[in-house]
């Protein structure tokens, strides 16, 4: 019982102290380029997953990384709710040689954001989908197609 005790008030301290942290994403995402952005989505059920694919359609290599940032409700005010972020991992680069592809499947029980962020030269040239998914059956729910790396 003291064990259970102690991991809830853990947990609320960890939010508490994530939601007092100033987070400044967008100056981060305009010193690093994003290229595509699905904003923040969800959450998601449990049977579905969001996948971001990233295909270099130049003649030329393209680098490219993700990036998954995670959001929770802060504050409500009537039916408008403050999304936060308390968590974001960013991936290593990724270098796609003409017609090569890369993607990253995201799945969470917090609203999720996707960003395929701009590696260096020719980037703009990557072709970025984004898809949800039921995990179980792979059925395509939504897609949206974005040549040239705007979502």
């Amino acid at each position: 019982m003291k064990r259970r005790i102690s991991l809830s008030i853990a947990l609320v301290m960890s939010i508490v102290l994530l939601s007092l942290m100033n987070f400044d994403l967008k100056a981060q995402e305009q010193t690093q380029g994003a290229d595509a952005d699905t904003g923040i989505i969800g959450p998601l059920p449990s049977d579905q997953v969001l996948r971001i694919t990233a295909t270099n359609s130049s003649r030329q290599t393209v680098t490219v990384r993700f990036k998954q940032i995670e959001y929770m409700p802060d504050s409500c005010n009537g039916a408008v709710c403050k999304l936060v972020p308390v968590s974001q991992m960013t991936y290593n680069p990724i270098t796609l040689a003409p017609n090569e592809g890369a993607s990253i499947t995201l799945s969470s029980v917090l609203a999720v954001r996707g960003i395929v962020q701009n590696g260096g030269q020719g980037a703009r040239n990557a072709h970025v989908t984004a898809q949800i998914i039921k995990a179980n059956t792979g059925e395509v729910v939504a897609f949206v197609d974005a040549p040239g790396g705007q979502l």
